[in-house]
């Protein structure tokens, strides 16, 4: 046994003393454990914590939506664009910009401009509920244009209106690249009363245009409306061009001008021939008078 021992602690030799010591040697130091948890534990919920999704922020809540717009003049346009931070002074190098406006209103126009020559652009806008206001007697529309010229709407929605957009005595104006869908005949809410009547050129009508020359309509989507555009038939000159239609319920582009262009064509040659016999007629009075004092001048001489 002794030499066994003796054996082995030349390969692996042991401490002095008795052999019952040894177990000092083998018990686990208990800061280090305590050290070494510590840092486990600490590497483990930082890992932990890292792994961890962000936490959910809520999204903020959208801007509340805007207020009608109504401006009838130079001067008012110029005072509303002041009062409402609207960049540009309406001159044809920097005219007056309306973008990314809000409006869902049930009644009326919603974007209503009369009776300017400023220059103004309405852009990326979502108009909606412009329907049939019997206690004031005006048919809603998304963006109405009366008397204006310079005016340009790009990249607007119309939606649910009673017309998407509408030019009436509207010169020299573009419409680009907006889109006119569901827009109603008719929308009462249920607090108002009266008569309603029909629009001459049918109920619902994405872009209308009255009594409006010399316009570009293009590459407007007009969906699922009575009639997509409307040109009644004072309306000429203008330019429609590109513009992309579906679901409308009567038809894609009613033009009453060119409906009645036989009719019109030959009431503008009856005028035209009228004017010339009156010309002829009235050269020939003049030239009876003419004759008629100098044959009176030469017996006066004579």
């Amino acid at each position: 046994m002794g030499q066994s021992m003796r054996d082995r602690s030349e390969v692996c030799p042991l401490p002095p003393g008795p052999l019952k010591d040894l177990t000092l040697y083998s018990r686990p130091n208990p800061i280090l454990v305590a050290v070494s948890l510590t840092f486990i534990l600490m590497t483990s919920g930082l890992v932990y914590y890292l792994m961890l999704p962000p936490p959910y922020t809520p999204p903020p809540p959208p801007p509340p939506p805007h207020a009608v717009i109504a401006i009838d003049g130079d001067a008012n346009f110029s005072d509303t664009a002041l009062l409402e931070g609207w960049p540009g002074d309406g001159s044809p190098e920097n005219p007056f910009i309306i973008d990314g406006l809000d409006i869902v209103v049930d009644g009326g126009h919603l974007i209503s401009i009369s009776n300017t020559r400023v220059s103004f652009t309405i852009s990326n806008c979502n108009l909606t509920g412009a329907c049939v206001n019997t206690m004031y007697g005006t048919d809603g529309t998304g963006i109405y244009l009366n008397n204006v010229t310079n005016g340009e709407l790009v990249n607007n929605i119309c939606n649910s209106n009673w017309h998407g957009i509408s030019l009436g005595e509207s010169d020299h104006n573009t419409v680009v690249n907006n889109t006119c869908i569901n827009n109603r005949g008719i929308c009462i809410p249920p607090s108002w009363y009266g008569v309603v009547t029909p629009h001459p050129g049918g109920n619902d009508i994405g872009i209308s245009l009255e009594e409006s020359d010399s316009n570009f309509v293009v590459d407007n989507i007009c969906n699922n409306n009575e009639i997509g555009i409307y040109l009644d038939d004072e309306s000429e000159f203008n330019t429609v061009e590109n513009n992309t239609f579906s679901g409308n319920t009567e038809q894609d582009i009613v033009d009453e001008w060119l409906a009645h262009r036989e009719e019109k064509e030959l009431a503008h040659r009856e005028y035209v021939g009228k004017q010339l016999v009156w010309f002829l007629a009235g050269c020939g009075m003049i030239l009876v008078v003419s004759v008629i004092v100098v044959v009176q001048f030469r017996r006066m001489e004579i």
